[in-house]
């Protein structure tokens, strides 16, 4: 399954500075609000997907998407765990969140 709108979501962060701060704020509201009137098409897992990234910078924004469209391509059950998982691997939770886990 390919997963063009979060490649895309990726790549509009990429690109503009406002918009990736404020997919590192609050990746879900940017993605509601879209990019320069372009929103984008994205099903139930990745909008959950949105809800759980926690990152300390872009890189890491990237890679966590990266990481999960590579356990789903490989027909891996990607579970809140694994993405917990993922993102702590990658220091991607702040501490306070890591303490709470």
């Amino acid at each position: 399954m390919r997963h063009s709108e979060l490649e895309r979501l990726v790549c509009a962060g990429a690109i503009n500075s406002q918009f990736r701060a404020q997919l590192l704020r609050d990746p879900r509201r940017a993605a509601e609000i879209g990019f320069f009137g372009q929103g984008f098409a994205l099903n139930q897992d990745e909008w959950e997907l949105l809800s759980t990234i926690r990152a300390q910078d872009f890189s890491q924004f990237a890679r966590q998407i990266g990481q999960w469209i590579d356990f789903r391509q490989h027909g891996r059950n990607v579970t809140e765990s694994t993405l917990k998982q993922l993102a702590l691997a990658d220091g991607g939770y702040p501490p306070a969140v890591q303490a709470s886990m």
